[in-house]
């Protein structure tokens, strides 16, 4: 066949239609598609302008019937799906026929991977097994606070595709349940036959090289190693190892190129330490990108200054944003900083917090969630606001008022740490001396370092009690601790 000939022409015109594909020239394939629409059907010319063909099917739906009524939808629902409308997608497939549902199984599974499956919205039995349902089950626990079914369920998925995130799942939930540890395990762990550790590799790439996994977007990929990163970062401040904080920040500089606001956030709770300021002013800088924890903790470190009129300024300037802030949280800070500002007004707010919080505790668990687990949860709230409330009236000397406090939630507290040394500094400010001893020592036998006050407080107690061997004990243990550190 002679060169111009129809034949001809039509393998030069779709080898250059294919190869614009290949490219990503997704623009100028379109518009030789459509120069070709006499030709050719024009829903194909279409298939690349996902918005266009599902426009076009729908229209098509509107004027035909069975069975390519059906089919119409069929496609209409893989359109809407590349755009991201998961939920119309869902709709549409509802809509066919029953002895028509075994052809969209590989819709169902598109649905499924874009992690965007309609909430309350049964997944089909035939998905059961597909890990990419599986995993949202996973994330479903992981967001009621089943933090150990999550774990449980996300350790079982075996998919290439969702390595990754199925890593970073069962990293998140042991930091949740504070298994920092097996936290860090699960994001060492190896990723290839070549063992290489995934966060290593992070720490030593350029933002201009991200490594990409075969199954992933390198976008994806990117941002779920930027979120595990930053996890390592977090497991490393919770357990108070600064050098591995700062190694973790370092990497995220790098591997972000200083874009990301969780970086400049945890940039500054390197320098909050030596230089309160500069972190107020970094977090200040991010606080309306990421209101949560930078707001909250701007609050916190004025607080921990005595700052308590800018503390409210904060709240007050950063009005919009501090809204986003966690609600407990942030009712537990406004009503600490009302307490100093205005102690009477502060007491009957955090009066009002404790109770209910207390409520809660006693009502017990009201979902699926285990019991110690959301116990847990609710006194990590509870404790802060009870102890804000009883600062009140610490400074008023009215120390069988923060007893009753403490008393009233004894059930559900006394196994706390921070809870029985504050008793028993409640206990020694009242000269009830053997009681006070019994707490710090409850409390420090949980604790090999033991802090100056605590251990100075707890000899005055025995020998107020008539215990005066054990406070030789305590004074022979600090004598020998400082001769051992003359000697090193």
């Amino acid at each position: 066949m002679e060169p111009g000939g129809g034949g001809t022409r039509a393998v030069t015109t779709t080898t250059l239609i294919y190869s614009l594909i290949k490219n990503r020239q997704f623009v100028e394939a379109i518009e030789i598609i459509r120069a070709l629409s006499g030709k050719i059907n024009p829903i194909a010319a279409l298939s690349l302008d996902f918005f266009g063909a599902a426009n076009a099917y729908e229209s098509l739906c509107s004027v035909s019937s069975e069975p390519d009524l059906h089919r119409y939808r069929k496609y209409q629902a893989q359109c809407l799906i590349q755009l991201g409308y998961i939920k119309g997608a869902y709709e549409l497939c509802q809509l066919i026929p029953l002895q028509y549902q075994s052809s969209l199984g590989s819709l169902y599974v598109a649905m499924l991977r874009s992690g965007k499956w309609p909430r309350g919205v049964l997944v089909p039995k035939h998905l059961e097994n597909e890990p990419e349902y599986i995993y949202l089950k996973a994330i479903e626990r992981f967001e009621s606070g089943d933090f150990k079914a999550a774990r449980t369920i996300s350790s079982i998925v075996e998919s290439k595709r969702l390595a990754l995130d199925i890593r970073y799942l069962e990293a998140v939930s042991n930091y949740a349940m504070k298994n920092y540890t097996r936290g860090l395990e699960c994001m060492d762990c190896s990723r290839t036959a070549r063992r290489e550790s995934l966060l290593s590799e992070i720490s030593t790439v350029s933002a201009a090289s991200v490594p990409e996994d075969d199954d992933d977007s390198g976008t994806e990929s990117k941002f779920l190693r930027l979120k595990m990163l930053n996890l390592k970062g977090a497991i490393y401040y919770q357990t108070g190892e600064v050098s591995g904080f700062k190694e973790a920040v370092e990497s995220l500089r790098k591997f972000d190129d200083n874009k990301s606001p969780v970086l400049h956030h945890n940039l500054a709770l390197l320098t909050v330490e030596t230089d309160a300021w500069e972190a107020l002013r970094r977090w200040a800088s991010v606080a309306d990108r990421l209101p949560y924890p930078a707001l909250s903790n701007m609050v916190i470190l004025c607080l921990q200054n005595m700052e308590y009129h800018l503390a409210q300024e904060v709240i007050t300037k950063y009005s919009s944003a501090w809204g986003l802030v966690v609600r407990d949280l942030r009712e537990m800070l406004e009503a600490i900083v009302l307490s100093y500002l205005d102690p009477q007004r502060g007491a009957k707010v955090l009066e009002s917090k404790s109770i209910q919080l207390l409520s809660e505790l006693k009502a017990g668990p009201k979902t699926s969630v285990r019991g110690p687990t959301r116990d847990l949860a609710i006194k990590f709230k509870f404790i802060p606001t009870m102890m804000a409330h009883s600062r009140i009236f610490w400074e008023k000397k009215e120390f069988s008022k923060i007893e009753s406090l403490f008393q009233r939630s004894a059930h559900f507290c006394s196994g706390d740490r921070v809870w029985r040394i504050n008793l028993a500094h409640v206990f020694y400010m009242q000269d009830r001396h053997r009681a006070a001893a019994r707490m710090y020592r409850e409390a420090l036998e949980e604790e090999h370092e033991w802090s100056g006050i605590m251990r100075a407080n707890l000899c005055v107690s025995y020998l107020m009690s008539g215990e005066r061997r054990k406070a030789e004990g305590i004074i022979e243990d600090l004598l020998f601790g400082v001769v051992r550190v003359c000697v090193i």
